[in-house]
C-alpha cells in the first residue's frame, strides 16, 4: 500500500486512478463548486489596502498600465495576485468559482504526486476529499473577498504537490519527473510573489533538497544528471520570474524591487528608526513619540515627515495614545509621499530612505543617539519577556490551527459606494454580497468644534453627493462655551457647537473649516468618532434603526447550513484523528525508513510538518512585536499541510502496522 517498487523496473509505474476513482473525484469536486456557490463577494470600497488594492492593480493591469502610477501605495503588496484576478477576469471566469476550482486542482496535484507512495487509489481519493473539504476554504473572509488568503493554501498545495512528485520519482523517467520539476516552480514563484513572509516554506523545501543532494551521493555519477534537474530547473523558473518582476517594477517605477517592504532602502530606514531604543520600552509600538522627538533633533530628513506624523496623519493612531506597530509602518511611508519624494519618482524615494538612515546611523556612532546598530529588516528588536511570550503564543496558535478554530460560514456582506460596487462586478463577473448598511436612518445629537474656529456639517452619500433627504440643525451650546471658557480660553464657535441631525445610515458627516473639509465620518458606525487633531466632538445619543442586508435565499441558506455542519465537523473530528495518526507513525517511522522509498515518505512528512511550525512562529512572533494575526485568514495556509501530513501519517501508519503484524512480515 505505501512502499513504491523500484520506479525504473515496468512494475513500478505509477499507479494512476481507475474509472471508479474519477468518479468519485469528479462528484466530490462538483458537490464543494456547489455548496460554494452560495458565496456571494463580499466588496469592500473603502479597502485601499487591502481588497480593493488587488482590484485596482488588476484593472491596471488589464488596461495595460501594469500596477498604475507610482506612489506609497503602488508596490506594496507582491503583484501575483492582480495578475491572477486580471487572468481570471480576461477569461470571464467568477473570481470565486475560480479560487475554488484552483484548490481542487491542487487537491488532485497533491493525490498525484503521492501515488509512488501511496499506492492505493482508494486511499489516495480520501486524501483528496478530505482536503479538498477544508473547511478553511469557504471560511468567512477568506473565501468571500478579493483577498491574497483565497489562494495562498491553493499554492502551498501545489508547491508540495511539485516537490513530492519529483522527489518521489527520482528513479523514474525523465518525462514522469518533469511535470512536477515545473510545477514546483511555478508553483514557488507564484507563492512567493503573492504574500511577503513566504519563508516559511523554506524548510519544507530545505529538506526535500537536503534528500535530494542526499540521494545523489549514493550514486554520483549515475544521478547527477537527474539531480541537478530536480533542483536547477525549479530554481531557474523561479529566478526568472522575480527578475521579471523587479524589472518590471525598475523599468516603470525606478524601484528594483518585487515589493517595496523587501525593498533595501526602505528596510534601511524603517530598521533604523526601530533600533532606536525606546524609554521606557513600549511593546507594539514601533516608533514611539519620545523616540521621535530625539530623531527629528538629529535627522534633517526625519524631521521632515514632523508635521505629518504629529498632526496630520495622527488618525493612524485608531484612538490609541501613540502609533502600534501595524500603524507607524503605513503612518510612515504616507509622510513621506506627504512630503512630496514619490511625485519625484523611486529614485528620490531612494535617495530619501537611504538619508534618513545614514543620519541615525551617525548618531549613533557618534554617541548622539542612543540606538542599537541599523539593520535591514521589518522584524523588531525583541524586549524583555516576549521570548517567552513568543513561545506560549507558539503553542496556542499551534492548537488553533490543529483545531480549526477560526473556521465560521455566515452571509457575506459588501460596503462602498455605487461606482466601487460597480467596479467589482464588472472585473470579478461576481454577485455581489448585498450592502452591509441596508435602508437604515441614523439620528444623533452632539457638538463638535475646531480649535482654529467654527465648523460646518453636511451629509454626503457614499459617492460624495449631497443627499437630499437629511436634515441638519444647529443649536446654541451655552454650556459648552463656559465650560471652555473656564477650562481654556473664551471661545466663541462654541456658543453654537450642537447639532441634530437625521440621515441615511451609509451616508457620511463631512466636518468642513472654511471651504476646506476637515474629515468624513461614517454614520453607519457604531460611535460617531472624530480622528483629526484639531477637532473635539462628542456625540451625547447615536440611535440606529437598523435594517440590516436581506437574508439569503434559501437555497443559499441551506447550502450555507451544510458548509457550517461540515467545518463543525473538522473542529471535532481533525484533532483526535491527527494525535492518532502521530501514534500510529512515530513508533513505524525507523521501520518505514527501511523499506523501499519509505526514507523519501519521511522527509516529506517532517517538510510539512516543518513548515506548519515555521507559519506558526512566525504569526506568534508578529502577536507577540506587532499586531495581532492570529485570525483565520493569516492561518489558513497551514490547515490543508496539517490535513495532507495527518493524512500521509495515517496511512503510512496503517500499512506499517498490518506489515508487522503479519506472519510473512520480515
Amino acid at each position: 500500500m505505501v512502499s513504491p517498487a523500484p520506479a525504473d523496473s515496468p512494475a513500478a509505474a505509477t499507479p494512476r486512478f481507475g474509472i471508479a476513482a474519477w468518479m468519485v473525484i469528479e462528484i466530490a469536486s462538483a458537490a464543494k463548486l456547489w455548496l460554494t456557490a452560495c458565496r456571494t463577494l463580499d466588496a469592500i470600497g473603502w479597502a485601499d489596502y487591502d481588497d480593493h488594492w488587488f482590484l485596482r492593480k488588476a484593472i491596471s493591469i488589464l488596461d495595460g498600465r501594469w500596477l498604475g502610477p507610482y506612489n506609497s501605495l503602488t508596490l506594496i503588496k507582491g503583484a501575483a495576485y492582480p495578475l491572477w484576478i486580471a487572468l481570471v477576469s480576461r477569461l470571464g471566469i467568477p473570481l470565486l468559482f475560480a479560487q475554488q476550482l484552483l484548490y481542487a486542482f491542487a487537491c488532485l496535484a497533491v493525490s498525484l504526486a503521492l501515488a509512488p507512495s501511496i499506492r492505493s487509489s482508494a486511499s489516495r481519493v480520501v486524501l483528496f476529499v478530505v482536503v479538498l473539504f477544508n473547511p478553511m476554504t469557504f471560511s468567512d473572509d477568506i473565501a468571500s473577498r478579493v483577498a491574497r488568503e483565497s489562494v495562498y493554501p491553493a499554492l502551498g498545495l501545489l508547491i508540495f504537490a511539485g516537490v513530492a512528485g519529483a522527489a518521489l520519482r527520482l528513479d523514474a523517467r525523465r518525462r514522469d519527473v518533469l511535470p512536477w520539476v515545473f510545477l514546483s516552480g511555478v508553483a514557488v514563484a507564484v507563492f512567493w510573489h503573492t504574500r511577503e513572509e513566504g519563508v516559511w516554506i523554506l524548510p519544507l523545501l530545505g529538506l526535500a533538497t537536503a534528500a535530494v543532494v542526499w540521494w545523489v551521493v549514493i550514486d554520483w555519477r549515475g544521478r547527477w544528471r537527474r539531480g541537478l534537474l530536480v533542483v536547477a530547473l525549479p530554481t531557474l523558473i523561479f529566478t526568472s520570474a522575480h527578475e521579471a518582476i523587479v524589472v518590471t517594477n525598475g523599468l516603470h517605477y525606478g524601484a528594483f524591487a518585487d515589493v517595496e517592504f523587501k525593498w533595501r532602502p526602505y528596510l534601511r530606514a524603517y530598521g533604523s528608526l526601530r533600533q532606536v531604543r525606546q524609554h521606557p520600552a513600549i511593546p507594539r509600538v514601533a516608533v514611539p513619540e519620545e523616540v521621535r522627538r530625539r530623531v527629528y533633533a538629529i535627522s534633517p530628513a526625519f524631521a521632515e515627515l514632523r508635521p505629518f506624523l504629529e498632526r496630520d496623519l495622527v488618525g493612524w493612531k485608531r484612538g490609541a495614545a501613540d502609533y502600534e506597530n501595524d500603524s507607524f509602518m503605513w503612518a510612515f511611508r504616507e509622510a513621506v509621499e506627504r512630503a512630496g519624494y514619490y511625485k519625484r519618482g523611486a529614485p528620490a524615494v531612494e535617495r530619501y530612505y537611504d538619508r534618513l538612515s545614514d543620519e541615525i546611523e551617525a548618531a549613533r556612532v557618534s554617541g548622539r543617539l542612543d540606538a542599537r546598530q541599523g539593520r535591514a529588516s521589518l522584524f523588531p528588536p525583541l524586549l524583555s519577556g516576549q521570548r517567552r511570550a513568543v513561545l506560549q503564543t507558539w503553542i496556542v496558535a499551534a492548537e488553533k490551527v490543529l483545531r480549526f478554530s477560526d473556521v465560521s460560514v455566515n452571509p457575506a456582506s459588501s460596503d462602498g459606494s455605487d461606482d466601487d460596487l460597480r467596479e467589482y462586478a464588472a472585473v470579478t463577473h461576481m454577485r455581489l454580497a448585498p450592502r452591509r448598511v441596508f435602508a437604515e436612518r441614523v439620528r444623533a445629537t452632539g457638538w463638535v468644534i475646531d480649535v482654529h474656529g467654527a465648523l460646518a456639517i453636511t451629509i454626503e452619500s457614499p459617492d460624495g453627493k449631497e443627499v437630499s433627504d437629511a436634515t441638519v440643525t444647529r443649536l446654541p451650546s451655552p454650556d459648552l462655551y463656559e465650560h471652555l471658557r473656564q477650562s481654556w480660553k473664551p471661545f466663541p464657535p462654541a456658543r453654537q457647537a450642537r447639532f441634530d441631525l437625521e440621515a441615511p445610515g451609509d451616508a457620511f458627516l463631512v466636518l468642513r473649516l472654511g471651504s476646506r473639509k476637515i474629515e468624513r465620518i461614517r454614520l453607519g458606525d457604531e460611535f460617531l468618532m472624530a480622528h483629526h487633531p484639531d477637532v473635539r466632538m462628542a456625540a451625547h445619543r447615536f440611535a440606529i434603526g437598523r435594517v440590516g442586508p436581506p437574508p439569503p435565499s434559501r437555497l443559499d441558506a441551506f447550502r450555507l447550513r451544510v458548509l457550517g455542519v461540515i467545518g463543525r465537523a473538522y473542529q471535532l473530528s481533525v484533532p483526535p484523528l491527527f494525535l492518532l495518526a502521530v501514534l500510529l507513525y512515530l513508533p513505524n517511522v525507523r521501520w518505514l525508513t527501511r523499506r523501499r522509498g519509505g526514507w523519501m515518505t519521511a522527509v516529506l512528512i517532517a517538510g510539512l510538518i516543518s513548515a506548519i511550525a515555521a507559519r506558526v512562529l512566525i504569526l506568534a512572533l508578529i502577536t507577540v512585536t506587532s499586531f495581532l494575526v492570529l485570525v483565520a485568514g493569516y492561518q489558513s495556509p497551514s490547515h490543508p499541510l496539517l490535513l495532507v501530513a495527518g493524512a500521509m501519517m495515517a496511512l503510512h501508519g496503517i500499512a506499517a502496522c498490518r506489515s508487522r503484524l503479519s506472519p510473512n512480515s520480515p
